[in-house]
């Protein structure tokens, strides 16, 4: 196979790579970004948001949430914005670091927790989860006595596991503003047999160290793009034994035909 040809194919994987990441997930657990009422109205509906500790404080939250969501773009992880209902949208700031990235959604919620019963919306965000198999959140937002708290005992109670950054999330329901927000050592606890609860000072020990990275996704060394398909830095490509998912399997195979090819 010519070197043209090789390189054709490896492009067409990058560009079926949004389609793959969202549509199956290998068999391994995801995780994904969950950014929970980040809307200006929870800010400023008690007057007291031009405080100038305040101020710091919001700063350093959105900041933090910032980081989270360069951190899972470089992961390749979905990143979920959860907005409640009436209450506007998530600060623009938030949305414009994720403008162009592939695997971003928002929900909308009309309860405190985003996996309460009540939650006309719960389906449609639990349906999403799901088709990526993320069984792992990473969850920040605002506020956190209430709908990220509420939040957090909804999704392990659906048997999600939960990692809260203290840093990337806030309670705004103060005059002085509480941040960062940590949970009192035994203040949330599983209510299912098989998930776990940790929480973590900053957003850098929430995320896995090793995802491939936006640049090699877009089009990096061989190895980057086996990688990006599933397989490993040695350039050897992983495909996906899911039956339903033949056309990809097929280009996952000659792209690592392309790859040996180059290589020999």
């Amino acid at each position: 196979m010519g070197f043209s040809r090789a390189r054709s194919l490896a492009f067409l994987s990058l560009l079926l790579l949004p389609l793959a990441t969202q549509s199956f997930a290998t068999g391994r657990e995801q995780t994904a970004l969950i950014i929970i009422d980040m809307q200006p109205h929870f800010i400023t509906r008690g007057g007291h948001e031009n405080d100038a500790e305040n101020r710091r404080k919001i700063r350093e939250l959105l900041d933090e949430q910032l980081a989270a969501i360069a951190s899972a773009r470089r992961a390749n992880m979905p990143i979920v914005f959860i907005e409640y209902t009436d209450s506007g949208s998530t600060n623009t700031e938030l949305t414009a670091a994720a403008s162009g990235y592939p695997n971003v959604a928002t929900f909308p919620k009309d309860t405190d927790g985003m996996f309460d019963s009540g939650n006309s919306h719960r389906q449609a965000l639990e349906d999403h989860l799901r088709r990526q198999n993320v069984r792992n959140l990473v969850i920040t937002g605002a506020n956190g006595g209430a709908c990220v708290e509420q939040s957090i005992r909804g999704a392990l109670a659906a048997s999600y596991n939960v990692t809260a950054v203290s840093r990337g999330i806030a309670d705004f329901n103060y005059d002085e503003y509480i941040y960062p927000y940590p949970y009192e050592d035994g203040a949330i606890k599983p209510s299912c047999t098989n998930c776990v609860f940790r929480q973590v000072d900053g957003q850098a020990a929430a995320f896995p160290a090793n995802g491939p990275t936006a640049e090699v996704q877009a089009g990096g060394t061989q190895a980057g793009r086996a990688q990006a398909v599933g397989g490993d830095a040695t350039g050897r490509a992983g495909c996906t034994g899911d039956h339903s998912l033949t056309d990809v399997n097929r280009l996952c195979d000659e792209v690592k035909g392309a790859i040996q090819e180059q290589g020999d």
